[in-house]
């Protein structure tokens, strides 16, 4: 056997604090993966606003702009 083996083997005794403290510990970096994923999703989301806000920049520019109301197109100039 390993000695990774063998250590694996043995009985430890845990006291009660630290096992609170194992639990406070599990349970903040199970919530620190859920705010990166967040913070993932939240940053795509706004890379994509971005992108949208400098394509309608874009067609502005060019005076041909449409945004839809209800159900129908509405020209729109640059004052809008």
């Amino acid at each position: 056997m390993s000695a990774a083996a063998q250590a694996g083997s043995k009985d430890v005794d845990v006291t009660y604090e630290d096992q609170l403290k194992v639990n406070e510990f599990s349970r903040n970096n199970a919530r620190l993966t859920e705010l990166a994923q967040e913070i993932r999703a939240r940053r795509s989301a706004l890379e994509t606003l971005t992108d949208a806000a400098d394509e309608v920049e874009m067609a502005m520019e060019e005076g041909d702009v449409k945004l839809v109301v209800g159900e129908s197109f509405v020209d729109v100039d640059e004052e809008f």
